[in-house]
């Protein structure tokens, strides 16, 4: 169980990177589009082409946003899936607690009549 959470913890933080690689992509684009933008003033190019590099820019724009939000859900399933890794490891700590105690227990028990064998064997004679 451990290890199933684990893994589904590895691939949720692999996914919440994975995004965050693509928002930056995705900003570094922006900067460059409004770097040319920037450019297309200065040079006083046609209206068209400034229009053109707009709408790129607002659709860069929406690009990021829903980037951003799909890395925000993304890293909302990574946080739930690490709680259920501290959950199984938690578990599997008590559980080894538990075996320990056990044979311990058992241990002590086997001594107790061991003892009581001895003690009989002794005053036996």
């Amino acid at each position: 169980m451990e290890d199933a959470a684990e893994r589904a913890f590895a691939m949720a933080r692999r996914a919440v990177f994975e995004q965050e690689q693509l928002i930056a992509r995705y900003l570094a684009e922006e900067d460059e589009g409004k770097t040319e933008l920037a450019a297309l003033q200065r040079m006083s190019v046609n209206l068209q082409a400034l229009q053109a590099m707009s709408r790129y820019l607002s659709a860069m724009n929406r690009r990021i946003a829903r980037a951003q939000s799909e890395r925000d859900s993304l890293a909302r399933t990574a946080e739930a899936r690490r709680e259920e890794l501290v959950k199984a490891t938690q578990a599997r700590k008590v559980l080894e607690k538990l075996r320990e105690r056990r044979m311990r227990e058992y241990g002590r028990g086997v001594d107790r009549e061991e003892q009581k064998r001895l003690d009989e064997l002794s005053s036996g004679r």
